[in-house]
C-alpha cells in the first residue's frame, strides 16, 4: 500500500528476483512518485515536474506487480483486507505500508480552510497554479511557512528564487518554527534564513 520511496526499492528487487507463486498488488492513487527532495527545485523553476517524478507503471510492469490506482483508506485486521477509496476490499496475506507522512491538519484550527499542505505532494502541485496567480496579482502577499526545519527552509529559498524569476516584489515570506532559530540541530555556522547574508524571509 503506497508508492513511496521504499516501495520503489521493493519493485526493483522484485524485478530482479520474482517471488514464485506470489501475487503482488500495489495500491496507490497516483501513477508517479514525485521526489520530495526536488520539489523546492521545481517551485524555484529550475526543473520541470517530469524531471522530479518517477513513473510507476514501467517499474510495476518489470516487477510483475498489478497496479490498483486508488487510495487505501482503512484496514480490516480480522479479515486481512485493505479498504480502498473506490469501495473495494483487497485481501492480503502480507501487507507492506509506505504511504508517506501527512500533516495533522485537524490539530490546527483553520488549517483545512486556509492552509496549503505540501503533502500529499500531488495535491500541492495541483493547487500551485492558482496560488501562484494570487501571488502575482496581489499588491502585497504575505506567505507564512509553518515548519522551520530543512524542508521549510528549502521551500522559503525556492519561493524567494521564484519571486525573483517571476518579478514578484510584493511577495513576503516568513518562517514559523517552535525553536529559537530555524534549522534546529544543525551547526551554528549554517546561515539561517533570517541572517543578512542569506535572508529571503523573516523568522
Amino acid at each position: 500500500m503506497g508508492g513511496g520511496h521504499a516501495h520503489l526499492g521493493v519493485l526493483a528487487a522484485l524485478a530482479q528476483a520474482p517471488l514464485p507463486g506470489w501475487q503482488v498488488d500495489m495500491i496507490t492513487p497516483f501513477e508517479r512518485q514525485i521526489y520530495s527532495g526536488m520539489l523546492p527545485g521545481w517551485l524555484a523553476g529550475h526543473y520541470g515536474l517530469d524531471e522530479c517524478a518517477i513513473a510507476l507503471k514501467p517499474l510495476l510492469w518489470r516487477a510483475g506487480v498489478t497496479l490498483r490506482q486508488t487510495a487505501g483508506v482503512g484496514l480490516d485486521l480480522g479479515t486481512q483486507c485493505v479498504r480502498t477509496a473506490d469501495g473495494q476490499s483487497v485481501p492480503y496475506d502480507l501487507l507492506s505500508i509506505d504511504t508517506g507522512p501527512m500533516p495533522a491538519l485537524a490539530s490546527l484550527p483553520g488549517a483545512r480552510e486556509h492552509a496549503h499542505p505540501v503533502r500529499p505532494i500531488e495535491d500541492f502541485v495541483a493547487d500551485w497554479p492558482a496560488l501562484a496567480q494570487r501571488m502575482a496579482r496581489s499588491p502585497r502577499f504575505r506567505l507564512l511557512i509553518l515548519g522551520a526545519g530543512a524542508a521549510g527552509v528549502e521551500l522559503a529559498f525556492a519561493l524567494h528564487a521564484r519571486a525573483q524569476r517571476e518579478v514578484w516584489p510584493q511577495l513576503q515570506v516568513a518562517l514559523c518554527g517552535s525553536d529559537e532559530l530555524p534549522l534546529p540541530g544543525l551547526p551554528g555556522s549554517v546561515p539561517s534564513p533570517g541572517s543578512p547574508s542569506a535572508a529571503p524571509c523573516t523568522y
